[in-house]
């Protein structure tokens, strides 16, 4: 059932035969990050008579924030999502796993949905994530500074 609905909505996304595919918001949002090559500050829509949102949330930062925007916000995805598995190797104690399985498990689901959609445009969802991934990277900072020393 579920890989009948992701499917369907991978087929909804790239379809080239929608009335405006996903894809032409996705061009339209790289177009406009490479223009605006600084940002153009907070906007969750796009420029210059583009309809709508581009449906990806890396493009929403790097329209908004510049690409260096667009590539940080990546990073922590990519980055939260790398904690949540060393925390999963590196564990032998129950709620360290738990942990580490919640912090890899929110991080994907963030990034997966930051492909496709503007979960950024639904604040309360977006936020309850960073803060889901946000207790499950604590332990790995806290643990860090306590090996550095500071």
């Amino acid at each position: 059932q579920a890989s009948v609905l992701w499917n369907a909505r991978w087929v909804e996304v790239v379809a080239a035969g929608q009335e405006n595919p996903r894809y032409l918001y996705w061009l339209e949002g790289i177009r406009q990050s490479l223009e605006h090559p600084f940002g153009v500050g907070w906007t969750i829509e796009m420029l210059s008579g583009s309809r709508g949102n581009p449906h990806n949330d890396f493009l929403v930062f790097a329209i908004s924030y510049g690409v260096i925007g667009g590539v940080a916000y990546g990073i922590a995805v990519v980055r939260s999502a790398r904690i949540g598995v060393l925390q999963l190797r590196s564990s032998v104690h129950e709620p360290a796993t738990l942990l580490g399985k919640v912090t890899f498990a929110a991080s994907l689901c963030l990034g997966l949905n930051s492909l496709t959609d503007h979960l950024v445009a639904d604040l309360a969802r977006y936020t309850l994530a960073w803060l889901i991934i946000s207790i499950g990277v604590a332990p790995s900072i806290v643990r860090s500074r306590r090996i550095l020393g500071t």
